[in-house]
């Protein structure tokens, strides 16, 4: 049945209007994105590579276009690396289906599931699974067209290895979230500024990880809800976080304190994969910037690159040098950034002055995390960034809190 006829036949009933959601068995997008990416790659590639090599016979000093058009398929190189990752994936797993408990998903109640995997393989550190609101704002500017992402809300929750269930199929995962009384509902009737919801799942697995996503019915349905089952969820979150060990492969160390209390010290947990995609990144850059230095290109251009060369160093050398020492007792919190060994002075708040303190995340599709604290005159402080997951970041806040007495 089409989504016309649907409309017609469940009218002011939205999770109706697409089959997996009225069957609460919803697809992920695996199949969909390695697809895109092909698509996109292709044509990428299919208009760089020949633009770039009719262009090999102009490089001179005067056409410094000529050269800075080579970056153009190199990404088209790397979308087309990206784009067989993402296949092998697909052929790996196959299409893994999310079951909900009820549908729609109503704001500010718990919602219940598993997501259906065809796979035996458990991995060792478990599923995580991640529930997000976000904002898509499409932007048009003549021809072209621009969206971004505004992250609106989000939570993360670890699924161990013992509470992985066997199917017919491979495994099952479950789940329970709750999401806020006052979140905005899944809305897409104005293509240029969307609110979605997304479900992403992620494994550490041998060869290809494992990961998905699903779009997630969120409607109200007319049910009062008082913010009692979120707040409830939220509480049990928090004391599971607490409760959950820290390892090395977080990049946090915790050690007692003396008097009571611990302290952390955390830093970026590097991987070959993201400290050479992070190294290679900045040659590529580095090595623009001395292209344009070399064939004389207008300062104007040389020093924008140069600027956000300089944002780059500095993001590079606090994932590789940085760490955030951090001690929590009942007397308050104490922050120290060093970089080398060197660091910044100790920032102290006392525990009158802290409303709580937070995992959280930069961005929608961010793979880096931190920890903040929000004061009760509604300042907000980074003091931690650079941990590998949502669940993570909210186990150290959680620890945090215990330490400073207020959970």
């Amino acid at each position: 049945m089409s989504t016309a006829a649907l409309k017609a036949q469940y009218p002011g009933k939205p999770w109706m209007w697409r089959q997996d959601w009225a069957q609460s068995a919803i697809r992920d997008s695996n199949r969909k994105t390695a697809i895109g990416l092909w698509v996109f790659a292709l044509i990428w590639s299919a208009i760089s590579f020949p633009v770039a090599w009719k262009l090999v016979p102009q490089m001179s000093r005067e056409n410094v276009a000529a050269l800075i058009i080579f970056l153009f398929p190199l990404a088209g190189i790397i979308m087309l690396i990206s784009a067989v990752y993402q296949t092998f994936r697909s052929m790996k797993y196959g299409t893994s289906i999310c079951h909900l408990d009820r549908v729609p998903i109503a704001p500010g109640r718990m919602f219940r599931g598993d997501i259906e995997i065809k796979t035996d393989a458990v991995p060792a550190d478990g599923y995580r699974l991640r529930v997000l609101l976000v904002n898509a704002v499409t932007t048009r500017t003549g021809k072209n067209r621009s969206t971004s992402e505004r992250l609106l809300w989000d939570a993360e929750i670890l699924v161990e290895q013992g509470a992985v269930m066997r199917s017919p199929m491979g495994s099952r995962v479950p789940f329970q979230f709750a999401t806020p009384p006052d979140s905005h509902a899944t809305d897409e009737s104005d293509f240029y500024n969307r609110y979605l919801w997304r479900m992403s799942a992620s494994a550490a697995m041998p060869g290809v990880d494992y990961a998905a996503q699903f779009d997630l019915p969120v409607f109200p349905t007319g049910e009062a809800a008082d913010g009692s089952e979120f707040a409830a969820f939220e509480q049990r979150h928090r004391v599971e976080a607490a409760r959950h060990a820290i390892t090395p492969a977080s990049g946090v160390e915790i050690s007692n304190l003396p008097g009571g209390g611990e302290q952390f010290r955390i830093h970026a947990k590097k991987t070959f994969g993201s400290a050479f995609q992070s190294l290679l990144f900045l040659a590529v850059w580095n090595g623009a910037i001395a292209a344009m230095i070399h064939f004389d290109a207008p300062w104007g251009i040389s020093a924008f690159f140069i600027a956000i060369d300089l944002l780059l160093i500095v993001a590079a050398v606090d994932y590789f040098f940085g760490r955030s020492t951090i001690e929590v007792d009942s007397s308050g919190v104490r922050v120290r950034r060093q970089w080398l060994g060197m660091g910044s002075n100790t920032r102290s708040y006392d525990p009158a002055s802290i409303a709580s303190i937070d995992g959280t995340t930069p961005a929608a599709n961010s793979k880096s995390f931190g920890v903040t604290i929000k004061l009760r005159d509604g300042d907000t402080r980074l003091i931690a960034s650079n941990l590998p997951s949502r669940e993570s970041a909210d186990s150290v806040a959680a620890k945090m809190m215990k330490d400073l007495g207020v959970a």
